[in-house]
């Protein structure tokens, strides 16, 4: 099991961890904090959501509303009190919720808004994943085009023979999050596309998963700024994940 799969399963229902995981997590320290982690974070969720109320004022303002308008007949007043009450109420928690997020138990907002423009980028480029899947996509870029490309976002990789069993197919300049500079190069490995982006950004404050019904990958802070990985989400990227972790240089 890899990290981003325990990590999901473990963010699911951090009340009632499974006995795999639960063993997983007792040989390795690293597990063992995720876990810690989404239980605090959700332990803090219950206390928010319990704690919070709308203003007392809402309450008055909302029973000003009149029963009927311009003639037309309205909801009860009771009733529109209510939804308007709940909708508070709910839109309170969720502020809170971020406030808490921007905390050190997880990505802040901004991180957060970060991992969905990378997410939002790939489908950008769908096409041409598709194609690389389908084996119809068959160039391959060489070293010197890879850190051309690679120069965009002030990166480099320092060996090519990562990519001698992982043929580059796709390689461009983007721009995922203006005004930085990304670089996105798309390699075709066994388990099919994977996608490798850096940019120049300030590194986020700590490593943390993305992903949608589609893609599934990992934010990581670097030096000189985040490497990105992302893959559908059938795939295992930790094998990848060191590869270029450690193959990567910040030459801004």
């Amino acid at each position: 099991m890899d990290e981003i799969e325990f990590r999901k399963r473990v963010d699911s229902d951090p009340d009632n961890i499974d006995q795999e995981l639960l063993n997983a997590a007792a040989s390795n320290p690293e597990l063992q904090a995720i876990i810690d982690r989404s239980r605090h974070l959700n332990s803090k969720l219950h206390s928010l959501a319990q704690a919070t109320t709308a203003p007392e004022s809402l309450k008055a303002r909302l029973l000003e509303i009149p029963e009927q308008e311009d003639g037309q007949a309205r909801p009860p007043r009771r009733a529109v009190f209510f939804q308007y009450y709940a909708a508070a109420a709910c839109l309170l928690l969720a502020v809170a919720v971020g406030l808490l997020m921007s905390g050190e138990q997880g990505p802040t907002a901004g991180e957060i808004a970060f991992g969905e423009q990378v997410i939002e980028h790939l489908y950008h480029e769908a096409a041409e994943l598709d194609a690389i899947n389908a084996g119809n996509l068959q160039r391959s870029f060489g070293m010197p085009a890879i850190n051309q490309v690679m120069a965009n976002s002030g990166s480099r990789f320092g060996s090519g023979e990562i990519f001698s069993t992982m043929p580059v197919r796709y390689a461009n300049p983007c721009l995922v999050a203006n005004p930085y500079n990304s670089s996105h190069l798309i390699v075709q490995t066994e388990q099919g596309a994977i996608n490798i982006l850096t940019i120049d950004n300030s590194p986020v404050s700590q490593e943390f998963s993305i992903g949608d019904e589609r893609f599934s990958g990992i934010i990581i802070p670097m030096n000189g700024g985040n490497l990105i990985i992302v893959g559908e989400k059938n795939q295992n990227l930790d094998g990848y994940r060191n590869s270029f972790e450690n193959q990567l240089e910040w030459i801004i």
